[in-house]
């Protein structure tokens, strides 16, 4: 009975080794929130690109969507850090 015992949990070690793995560069707060400030960055050129092309296609004398959409993608970013932080602060 002891040696079925010894087998279950040896079968489970690689298991959770591989979970570890994995799992190893989630754990570290450093490149979660360095992930999130290169997030916020890429956001926010996606919107200038984006506004600007707009502008472009509209022939818009004034910027408008060049400035708005920034700040759009810039809310929606913080709403998910919103989300992030408060779902590691529930566990």
């Amino acid at each position: 009975m002891e040696k079925s015992k010894l087998k279950k949990e040896s079968e489970k070690q690689p298991k959770l080794k591989q979970l570890n793995k994995k799992n190893k560069f989630a754990n570290n707060p450093y490149l979660k929130y360095t992930s999130l400030a290169f997030q916020l960055v890429a956001y926010i050129l996606v919107g200038v690109y984006l506004g600007r092309w707009i502008d472009n296609q509209l022939a818009l004398s004034v910027p408008i969507t060049t400035a708005f959409l920034p700040l759009l993608f810039m809310s929606g970013m913080f709403i998910k850090l919103y989300v992030e932080l408060t779902k590691n602060d529930e566990k």
